[in-house]
């Protein structure tokens, strides 16, 4: 698929029509439609941001460069995967360790420190980046 293809497709699914799209990035309908069949092919940067904004995508997503998974291609069997993962953090270093992912131990055994520093008891799970920061930081509170 290309450039011009995604395009495309993304305006219809919008029920966005050329006019709407051109306006907003300030060129022609003739333009908007030189890019969907791919007569034009070297767009400017400055009008590919444009036009994923008025596509409300992102500029990567259009140019084919994002390959990750969107929250749409989850089964719910994935999504319920996800759910129980977050809401079980007591379990979240063994499920870690058993699918082959490293950990912040370092980082971890820190949060515990400051937990206890804090009267908190000793407590083993993966920290957020949030919490990473506070622990560098020194600003962790009484949430911790």
């Amino acid at each position: 698929m290309t450039f011009g293809d995604r395009m495309k497709a993304r305006r219809i699914s919008l029920d966005k029509t050329q006019e709407d799209i051109a306006a907003i990035v300030k060129v022609t309908k003739q333009t908007i439609q030189k890019y969907e069949n791919n007569i034009i092919t070297n767009i400017p940067s400055d009008k590919i941001e444009l036009i994923a904004m008025a596509l409300d995508v992102a500029p990567c997503t259009l140019m084919g460069w994002d390959d990750k998974i969107s929250k749409d291609e989850f089964t719910k069997h994935e999504i319920e995967v996800i759910y129980s993962y977050r809401n079980h953090p007591e379990m979240q270093l063994s499920v870690d360790k058993l699918l082959g992912l490293e950990s912040d131990v370092f980082t971890a055994e820190r949060l515990t420190a400051a937990r206890k520093e804090k009267g908190g008891g000793a407590e083993k799970r993966v920290i957020n980046d949030s919490e990473k920061e506070a622990i560098e930081n020194g600003t962790f509170g009484e949430d911790f």
